[in-house]
């Protein structure tokens, strides 16, 4: 009997700890709106998702993400919203340019040609927004 009770006791204490490691979690300002307007939309749990394998056109496509949502042409995948935040843009692309500079001549062509696409779609997208 006395097994039973202390069971019950660690089950108690670990929902307890879970319960308190929610709420340690800070809540971003849109979740707070979702929360006050009665938001139906689930939104995913990062702390159960697995990452994604390593691999370098991943890593790429990171990276042109980011500069896309600087650019404004996609919205942020927390908020949503979209803004034009230049400076950011040129940052991430001259990331994909420095990768482009560094990893010349050791990249697969296949690699190295989503590479060279990828940078002269942002940059000629960087030279229209400028205008």
């Amino acid at each position: 009997m006395s097994e039973e009770k202390n069971e019950n006791q660690n089950e108690a204490s670990n929902k307890a700890q879970s319960s308190e490691n929610k709420q340690e979690q800070p809540i971003s300002g849109k979740e707070q709106e979702n929360l006050a307007q009665g938001s139906e939309k689930e939104q995913p749990d990062l702390q159960s998702m697995a990452p994604p394998p390593v691999d370098f056109r991943l890593f790429i496509e990171g990276f042109v993400g980011q500069a896309l949502v600087a650019l404004g042409k996609i919205p942020h995948p927390v908020t949503g919203e979209t803004s034009v935040e230049l400076p950011w843009a040129r940052y991430f692309i001259d990331i994909l340019g420095m990768l482009e500079e560094k990893t010349q001549g050791n990249l697969d062509k296949e690699l190295a040609s989503l590479l060279e696409s990828r940078l002269t779609m942002l940059r000629m997208t960087f030279v229209d927004m400028q205008k």
